[in-house]
This record gives C-alpha cells, sequence and structure tokens, in this order.
C-alpha cells in the first residue's frame, strides 16, 4: 500500500514526521514525503524505509533567500522578539504574498501528489490539508495530523482572525478521514471545537535506542540543566536566564540551539558564569548528546491554548536521555512529570519560582528518586511503544475499496442469545 505524507518545511528537522514516516516504512507500507526544497537540501532524500521528494517554485526560493539573509543579520546584531510594526500598505502587501506563497505551493504539492497516486494522503499540519482535500475529491483515504493548535498559535493574532483560521480549519478538518494528534488535551479540544470524532492520539515520544545511565547522585559535583531547542518569543527562556541569579553553587544552565532572540538570551546571561551556549547538533545526536546533562527544561509560557497544552519533543527527548525534568506549570506537562515522579513544575513567570524547582531536583536524595523513576517511565513513553497506535490508525482506514478484518465479519441480524 502507498502512503504520501506531505509537509510544508524541508524535512531537516522534523522529527515527528520522520519516525512516522520510518515506522510505516518498516512495517510494509511504501512511504513516500512530499515537502519544500530549500538551499540546504537536496531535490530527493532515501532515508531508513522511506523516499523524501522535495518541490520547487520561484517563490519559496525568494522566501528561502530572504530567510538566510535575516539569520545573517541575527548574528551580528540582535532581533526584537517583540511583533513588528508594519504599515496597512506593507502588511497588505505581506498578505497577498502569503496568499501567493499558499497558491504555488498548493498547486505544485497537488502536481505531486497526483503523480504519486498513493492510496493514502497524510497531511501534517493544516498548511497541507488543502492538498489533502483536493486528494480526498479524487477518491483518496485521508489522515490529518494535528501538531498544534493552528488558530492558537500566536499570542499576536487578532480574535477575529484566531475565529476566521478556526473556520478554515475546522471545514477543511470534516474531509480527514481520520485525525491524529499529540495529546488528549489537543484531542479533547479539537474534538468539541469542530465537531468531530475524538482524534487519536499518538504522542511525540522519542525512540528508545540510547542505552539508559545508571543512577549514580555523586557522578560530579557540577548538575547542568539543559534546555536544547529552538529559542524563540513565547518559550520563557528570558526567565531561565533570570533564573541563574538564584540558582545554588555547583548548577550551571545550557542553552543548546539557535533563534531569534538568541542574542537577546546572551545579554541577558551577560556576566553570569552559571549561563552557558552552545551550538545545535544534528537529530540524530539530540538524544544522545542531552545525556550529557542531569536535569532538562521545558519553561512554554501560557500566553496562548496552543502553549497551554504543549506537547514538546524535548520533554520526551529528555526522558530518553534518562533526564528528570523540571517544566512550566500546564496540563499535559504537569501530568507527565508529577504523575510518574519524574520531574517538578514551575511558575514560568517567575524567575525564583524556576530557580526553586532547580534547586530541589538537583539536590541528591531527589535527583536520585526522580532519575529512578525516568528509568522506569521512560520505556512506556517512548516510540516504540507509542508508535503502535499510528498504525493501528492507519490499518483501520485501509484505501478505498478496502476492508479490513471489522469490515469483512458478518452482521448479526439478531442477538447471539435472541
Amino acid at each position: 500500500m502507498k502512503i504520501c505524507m506531505i509537509v510544508a518545511n524541508d524535512m531537516v528537522y522534523d522529527s515527528r514526521v520522520d519516525r512516522h514516516a520510518e515506522t510505516l516504512g518498516q512495517n510494509g507500507y511504501d512511504v513516500t514525503v512530499l515537502c519544500t526544497h530549500t538551499s540546504r537540501t537536496t531535490l530527493e532524500e532515501r532515508r531508513p524505509c522511506y523516499l523524501i521528494i522535495r518541490r520547487s517554485d520561484f517563490l519559496h526560493r525568494l522566501v528561502d533567500a530572504r530567510m538566510r539573509a535575516r539569520q545573517s543579520q541575527s548574528r551580528s546584531r540582535a532581533v526584537s522578539d517583540l511583533p513588528e510594526k508594519v504599515s496597512t500598505l506593507r502588511s497588505l502587501i505581506r498578505s497577498f504574498f502569503r496568499l501567493a506563497l499558499s497558491v504555488t505551493f498548493d498547486l505544485s504539492m497537488i502536481h505531486a501528489a497526483r503523480q504519486l497516486n498513493a492510496n493514502i494522503y497524510i497531511c501534517n499540519e493544516v498548511y497541507t490539508l488543502r492538498v489533502g482535500v483536493f486528494m480526498k475529491l479524487l477518491g483518496k483515504r485521508i489522515v490529518y495530523d494535528a501538531h498544534e493548535l493552528y488558530p492558537d498559535m500566536f499570542g499576536d493574532t487578532p480574535n477575529y482572525l484566531r475565529r476566521l483560521l478556526g473556520r478554515v480549519e475546522g471545514f477543511l478538518t470534516k474531509f480527514a478521514d481520520i485525525v491524529i494528534t499529540v495529546n488528549e488535551f489537543v484531542a479533547s479540544e479539537i474534538c468539541s471545537r469542530y465537531g468531530i470524532h475524538r482524534p487519536v492520539v499518538v504522542m511525540n515520544c522519542a525512540r528508545a535506542s540510547f542505552p539508559f545511565r545508571p543512577v549514580c547522585a555523586h557522578r560530579r559535583e557540577r548538575k547542568v540543566v539543559l534546555y536544547h531547542g529552538v529559542m524563540s518569543r513565547e518559550r520563557g527562556l528570558e526567565n531561565v536566564v533570570l533564573a541563574c541569579k538564584h540558582l545554588r553553587n555547583g548548577i550551571q544552565v545550557v542553552f543548546r540551539g539557535e533563534g531569534p532572540i538568541e542574542l537577546k538570551l546572551k545579554e541577558l546571561a551577560r556576566g553570569l558564569s552559571n549561563c552557558v551556549f552552545e551550538k545545535p547538533v544534528p537529530v540524530s545526536e539530540v538524544v544522545s548528546r542531552a545525556a550529557e546533562a542531569d536535569v532538562g527544561i521545558v519553561s512554554y509560557l501560557p500566553t496562548t491554548l496552543n502553549n497551554i497544552y504543549a506537547s514538546p519533543n524535548k520533554l520526551f527527548e529528555y526522558l530518553q536521555a534518562g533526564l528528570p525534568v523540571v517544566g512550566s506549570d500546564l496540563p499535559f506537562i504537569r501530568k507527565i512529570l508529577l504523575e510518574n515522579e519524574i520531574g517538578l513544575v514551575f511558575n514560568p513567570f517567575d524567575p525564583t519560582d524556576i530557580a526553586r524547582a532547580i534547586n530541589f531536583i538537583s539536590q541528591d536524595e531527589a535527583y536520585r528518586k526522580m532519575k529512578m523513576n525516568v528509568e522506569k517511565a521512560r520505556h512506556r513513553f517512548s516510540w516504540e511503544a507509542e508508535s503502535r497506535k499510528l498504525l493501528s490508525a492507519i490499518s483501520d482506514i485501509g484505501p478505498v475499496g478496502y476492508r479490513n478484518e471489522k469490515e469483512r465479519r458478518p452482521l448479526r441480524s439478531s442477538p447471539p442469545h435472541a
């Protein structure tokens, strides 16, 4: 059976789609991922168990060049994390350009999707769902994998636009044969918001491929608290830097990654010897390099519903690296950390409360206990366990004209003991 997965990025750092594609390929499906071509990628790439095909057009090449220019500028000067104020004319031009990008993306992906002639199309994020709806009209099966609460991703989105985006997503979602999402909180919101069957939850768990380190509270004097990932606004990273002023001796915070507020964070950290910055590592090394630390941190701010229900990849990457975690007191993060006794939560707006959680979890007795609990929990929160849900969901729908085992069973005309 042929499966085409569609995604709007270039598949360099999309660990969720990579895991899904590889797992489906390992289980006998012929998998191709359609995505965008950028300056750092090739038009085709063969990965274990699946093929990547990247589409390119003039507008996206132009955007890619512009983004590289902005990244170059950000290395030489600080970039504000506040929304940029623009004139009405400039705003209209940007809106027109975004519309043109969407149209060219859709046309390019629809053309490629039709050529592949797959049985099932998996649309990752709402940006690709328009392509999926077109393929649905051609009689194909469609899966919508909602990684986020799309209308609620950004705190500065006007309410009227948020409502409009919600209506568009709700309309498109009804064409999907099945909806998948990242946790039960997002699933409940999508279900109630759009009046659809409850989505299948497939969490962002990392592969359990890294050997677990034995518990050793006195492995070294210094405790390293790691944040790895994109340095962007609304992730509470500024407050993590400020929390360094309140940490006990022997604790160091490491930021591993890059992003639009990187220089701002470095400026805030000036003079703080217990706050350091490192370059990002390849996706294949994220978990093994995280194991160099002692504690992981997830500090999302509850600025949007999407952030409140956040299910960060890094949370599960920390667990697979064997790290207890301190995280924002948000529903999903709280549920994972406190129910399994593998970490502590804090108020992400309060640097002193962040420091309190780090100081407590870094103490030998607390650290030893939580590290042992991580060892027990990491197998339940592994991709090897979670992937069964994905495989079950895909096998249940099948291509058009296919009937699974449940459908092949004869229907009883009366109760068995009538």
